[in-house]
């Protein structure tokens, strides 16, 4: 199995499992956390970008306010108005791994120009992203497990 289908495969259970989160729940923010589901999704979103474009870290073929709203350091309480939807960004992460995909071979061998934690390699930045992406997902279900039994108990009320 290539890193490209590893990709795809971590992508397909990442949005798969997004999917099926409560709206209701996705711009709550539960306690013991620094954000919300929201955010976590377009900040995986965001920092997968880097990957989709490598070797070229900063381009992005994403909307220029994504990275103010998702990026790291940022916060949801700060968000403006009009932020994307649950189902624009599961769009995009759809459209991003395609690219990701698409990444030809000669690509995957070209070396960052500026290391990542000393990671300069395609598949060992890859596998990074992998590592990140899980466990965003790890991140996103223990939130809507929380949330959930919060929302439950408010209906007690």
């Amino acid at each position: 199995m290539t890193i490209f289908d590893q990709y795809k495969l971590t992508r397909d259970l990442f949005t798969d499992s997004i999917s099926s989160v409560s709206k209701d729940l996705i711009d709550l923010h539960p306690p013991g956390f620094r954000n919300t589901i929201h955010w976590q999704i377009g900040h995986v979103l965001v920092i997968a970008e880097e990957i989709a474009n490598f070797p070229h870290r900063s381009k992005s073929s994403l909307p220029d306010d994504y990275k103010k709203l998702f990026g790291r350091g940022t916060k949801p309480n700060e968000w403006p108005q009009n932020v994307p939807s649950m189902e624009q960004l599961i769009i995009d992460l759809q459209d991003q791994v395609n690219r990701i995909g698409k990444i030809s071979p000669e690509e995957a061998q070209e070396r960052l120009t500026e290391p990542f934690d000393g990671i300069d390699r395609f598949e060992e930045f890859a596998s990074l992203g992998l590592f990140y992406e899980a466990m965003h997902l790890g991140q996103i279900l223990a939130m809507q497990r929380i949330l959930k039994q919060d929302h439950s108990s408010y209906h007690d009320l």
